[in-house]
C-alpha cells in the first residue's frame, strides 16, 4: 500500500509479464501496468511520500518509477557477480 493508503502495488504473470501493477484503489478503472524489467520482479517498494517505487529484479537491476507519470525515470545496474 502506498503511505497514504490509496494505492496498492500487485503482480501477475498472466496479465503483466515482468512489472506489476499500480492499482488506484479509490477508482477501480484507474491503474497502470508498470513494465520494463526482462525478469522476475523481487521486491518493490513505495517511497516514504509515495511518489515513488522502487523494484528489484532477478534482472540484475533496480527501477525507480514516478507515481504520477507511471513511467522508470532511473534503472540501476547491479551487476551480478560482483
Amino acid at each position: 500500500f502506498s503511505p497514504c493508503g490509496k494505492k496498492l502495488l500487485s503482480t501477475s504473470k498472466q496479465y503483466c509479464r515482468f512489472g506489476f501493477f499500480l492499482n488506484d484503489l479509490e477508482d477501480k478503472n484507474a491503474g497502470a501496468a508498470l513494465q520494463g524489467h526482462t525478469n522476475a520482479i523481487t521486491s518493490s517498494q513505495f517511497s516514504p511520500k509515495g511518489d515513488k517505487i522502487v523494484s528489484a529484479s532477478l534482472d540484475t537491476t533496480i527501477k525507480i518509477w514516478d507515481t504520477k507519470s507511471q513511467t522508470c525515470i532511473l534503472t540501476l545496474e547491479n551487476g551480478a557477480g560482483h
